[in-house]
């Protein structure tokens, strides 16, 4: 498949470029000059930190905005397609929604040019809305990379930090510096932590622990604390949903009219509330404050004429607040323009300055009450410096707690409960009650694997958004589950295991996406190219079908057996051999998860009955296991149900498949019932299982199991499916995690 070479800046490299101001019915948007192909084609793309991908109208766009629009077959150097997944994608921004092809090619940041190709969508269809909007050419989205649909590294891969300054025609971009003006000691910069949502980090999220309009409390204190989203590319404020009602009744107190449902409102120039909020933190270490000490934020005071603007020949303004299509705040272009912000990538942090020449002065620190802030290990978890204090606190905590889980029955101890010094034991407290509490116990038990995975994917670059992670659903009840696998030993467990993303990993060596069973036959090119062009056509019209998060098992499973059944018989009219097989393995770069041998030599030293269940093809699995690992690695308790290949014989050649037909919604018991492995398991009920899909979640189903632990590997769509996923499985690894984990409860159980 395609490789794509990372593009990237020079992380020495540092520039200012300027920024184009357009500003239509009070709305400004700022874009930034580009250039894409040779010989270069100049865009004006919208600067959005709300959002992670790259997209650019085309010539094919007849409903798009009436400006310049790429037309890719005048680059000698365009390459059409993706480096994984689908091609094609459909993005949904708050102002509407535009479809793209996805495509490769040289790209500048205003005179910069970047290394190697960078990947980018090509606009087809806009809908009305967003083309109403929309005053340029497309996009520039400067969010984390968990939030990129197409754009694999996400345009923030590339630099190592990037400053906004709003004003007008004066407005500059500063990528890997900030400006002059801004430089030295006398600059009084208000730090603050990027904040994860669900354990990503996604928007440039900040705290908001306390927030007042007009003397209500929308935030903290009587409220509970919120989050806020600095956005480039929206120009209001915008308020949540459950906040929006307050704010309303203010405004409509004060005579606002509201001029669309959800705002803006047009206002009398008199008597209009002001806005106070407190953002993020000063000092990160909060869970220790909150037992030794007070904390504090930076306070921000926004009078009326900081969030209006005036009418042109009225005593009126038009008041700049909306409700928020999401559950945070979103400070748009309207809030910034008050500060010199540096968007730090590298370290996950925001930097702010007040700007001299506005009302505001400066951001004033100002004490928050322990309540409204959130969990010392949520602000801290990715923060590199404070890693290893949280892994040595949790160790000690998790350890602390699986010995008192396992022994307690049976020892007594002095005290109760332990003993713990009064600042531990409020901070251990603290990370069990957290947000991040649900994924903590992992790093206990596995003494830190979530830092040191060497099957860690990042297309070359120093990404440490995807650094994998472990994150546990319910703690309490995994503990539960883990303690009595632990009493019972090994003679009571299974271990059951998808093949594909699961034992492999998602992302191969180059960055694009690793290849599935069924996907190495098909572009090894062991057959001919016609029967390449149409496996991939099923690819392209299936795939997304599979991994959609919108579809319901039930809908997706008829989609997948037609899927299979046509892929099996392009494979016989085409006259597929069994050589074709092992010379595809052999020629692919097809590797397993780290981890993976340590983990299957002690499932066989313990005499684990261990089942590779997979939707793939036996044939290839068997042919991957020896490649890689030898003979060897084909032991007693190991077995495989897949989709087997009936070969004639002595030619070789591929007459079509036993039966059942295995896809990834039908994996369960009733594929199992004549397989040796059944007999495994009349003895043994306590499992555990490895998976990466939805339906890899009921694997064991039908099986006489008393105890399960499932642990599940989100690849793709990480946002949309977290919640489906943390539900279905009681630990959840994200970008490209090793197998150390499951290893760790196997030893664990062993006794070591």
């Amino acid at each position: 498949g395609m490789k794509l070479a990372a593009a990237m800046l020079p992380m020495a490299m540092a520039f200012h470029v300027e920024l184009i101001a357009k500003t239509d019915g009070f709305q400004t948007q700022y874009s930034v000059s580009m250039a894409i192909g040779t010989p270069p084609q100049l865009f004006d793309l919208i600067v959005d930190t709300g959002s992670s991908d790259m997209w650019v109208q085309g010539i094919d766009c007849t409903q798009c905005f009436n400006g310049p629009k790429f037309n890719s077959s005048l680059s000698t150097t365009f390459s059409p397609g993706c480096s994984r997944g689908t091609c094609e994608y459909t993005l949904a921004y708050g102002s509407g929604v535009s479809t793209a092809h996805v495509g490769q090619d040289y790209i500048a940041l205003g005179t910069v040019p970047l290394a190697g190709k960078m990947q980018f969508g090509v606009v087809y269809i806009e809908d009305v809305t967003i083309t109403h909007v929309l005053q340029n050419s497309g996009i520039l989205g400067l969010g984390f990379e968990v939030m990129s649909f197409f754009t694999h590294p996400s345009p923030i891969n590339y630099i190592s930090s990037f400053a906004l300054y709003l004003d007008g025609d004066k407005s500059i971009m500063s990528v890997n510096e900030v400006m002059d003006a801004f430089k030295g000691p006398a600059t009084q910069w208000s730090t603050i932590p990027v904040e994860e949502i669900e354990g990503l980090y996604t928007y440039w999220t900040i705290g908001l622990p306390e927030a007042e309009f007009g003397g209500k409390q929308l935030c903290g204190t009587t409220q509970k604390r919120c989050q806020a989203v600095l956005d480039s590319g929206t120009a209001f404020i915008a308020i949540p949903p459950q906040k929006w009602p307050t704010v309303v009744i203010e405004l409509q107190h004060a005579g606002c009219i509201a001029v669309n449902v959800g705002g803006p409102f047009e206002c009398p120039d008199s008597e209009l509330p002001t806005l106070h909020l407190t953002l993020g933190l000063l000092l990160i270490l909060y869970e220790l404050t909150k037992c030794l000490g007070t904390l504090n934020g930076y306070e921000v005071t926004m009078a009326p004429s900081m969030y209006s603007y005036p009418i042109d020949g009225s005593t009126s303004v038009l008041v700049g607040l909306i409700e928020s299509p999401l559950e945070l705040w979103i400070f748009g272009s309207l809030f910034l323009q008050y500060f010199y912000t540096n968007f730090d990538t590298t370290n996950k942090q925001v930097q702010m300055v007040a700007l001299a020449t506005t009302s505001v002065t400066e951001l004033v620190p100002m004490p928050i009450a322990p309540q409204d802030q959130p969990s010392y290990i949520d602000q801290i978890y990715d923060e590199a410096a404070l890693e290893r204090f949280l892994v040595l606190v949790v160790i000690c905590a998790s350890i602390s707690l699986i010995y008192t889980l396992i022994f307690r029955s049976n020892h007594h101890p002095k005290y109760e409960h332990g003993y713990f010094s009064d600042v531990l034991e409020c901070l251990s407290v603290s990370i069990f009650q957290s947000s991040l509490g649900r994924r903590v116990l992992s790093m206990g038990i596995a003494s830190g694997i979530v830092y040191n995975n060497s099957a860690s994917r990042s297309n070359g670059l120093n990404n440490e958004a995807r650094q994998p992670r472990v994150i546990i659903s319910n703690p309490d009840k995994f503990a539960s589950k883990f303690a009595k696998m632990i009493k019972d030993g090994p003679n009571q467990l299974l271990f059951i295991a998808d093949f594909d993303y699961t034992l492999t990993p998602y992302y191969n060596v180059s960055g694009g996406r690793g290849h599935s069973c069924h996907g190495m036959l098909a572009s090894s090119k062991v057959l001919s190219d016609e029967f390449f062009t149409k496996s991939n056509h099923l690819f392209q019209k299936f795939y997304p079908i599979e991994i959609s998060p919108l579809l319901a098992h039930d809908e997706k499973e008829p989609h997948m057996i037609e899927w299979w059944t046509r892929e099996h018989g392009l494979f016989v009219e085409y006259n597929m051999h069994r050589h074709h097989v092992e010379a595809a393995v052999n020629k692919s770069d097809i590797e397993f998860r780290s981890g993976f041998g340590p983990l299957f030599q002690d499932l066989a030293t313990l005499n684990v009955p261990t089942l590779i269940f997979s939707a793939g093809l036996a044939d290839v699995i068997y042919n991957v296991l020896r490649k890689v690992h030898g003979e060897t690695i084909l032991t007693p308790n190991l077995h495989i149900v897949s989709n087997v290949m009936k070969f004639q014989e002595p030619s070789g050649k591929l007459l079509g498949f036993e039966d059942p037909l295995i896809h990834c919604h039908n994996k369960n018991a009733t594929v199992l019932k004549d397989s040796p492995f059944w007999k495994e398991c009349e003895e043994r009920h306590n499992v555990i299982l490895l998976g990466d899909s939805v339906g890899d979640a009921q694997m064991a189903e039908g099986l006489p199991v008393h105890n399960i632990i499932k642990i599940g590997f989100l690849n793709t769509h990480q946002e949309e499916k977290l919640g489906e996923y943390l539900t279905l499985f009681d630990v959840v690894i994200i970008n490209d995690g090793s197998l150390s984990f499951a290893h760790t409860l196997i030893r664990a159980i062993q006794g070591k």
